[in-house]
């Protein structure tokens, strides 16, 4: 829906059912398979940190990472779409400080993280999606 309607629907979803908020905020990730370089876009939900958009690898607190973390982490540029804006910018992974004052955001936004934490020993990784330019489409 998200992709059809061009972000006019799919950006604000109704989590309840999983545990979240009715008007949860998602984005888009595109990232390209590692091995197949096949386009991959994945609806994420997001966090607003400055003028960038924070996402969270859990993978709902599976022991590995999600495949899109791997296949971003073989990335230097991202393209994302928030609403109806795309974007072509940089992304980075969240530490120290930073990182905790997201993960607390992150899990005031959608409850269930952090029962996805303690469900693994992995620290769940969290992306800040940093936009440094307007696009036409995050689709090929």
């Amino acid at each position: 829906m998200y992709l059809e309607t061009d972000g006019a629907a799919g950006h604000v979803v109704d989590f309840r059912h999983w545990g979240g908020r009715v008007d949860q905020t998602t984005l888009l990730l595109r990232t390209l398979g590692r091995r197949s370089g096949k386009v991959r876009i994945n609806p994420l939900i997001y966090g607003v940190m400055g003028a960038g958009y924070c996402v969270v690898a859990s993978n709902g607190g599976a022991t590995e990472n999600p495949s899109w973390y791997s296949n971003l982490l073989a990335q230097s540029d991202v393209r994302f779409q928030v609403g109806r804006n795309h974007f072509k910018g940089n992304w980075r992974v969240l530490a120290g400080e930073e990182r905790r004052k997201m993960w607390d955001l992150m899990v005031t936004l959608f409850p269930p993280y952090g029962g996805y934490q303690a469900a693994t020993e992995r620290e769940i990784p969290i992306i800040k999606l940093e936009p440094k330019e307007l696009i036409d489409s995050i689709q090929p």
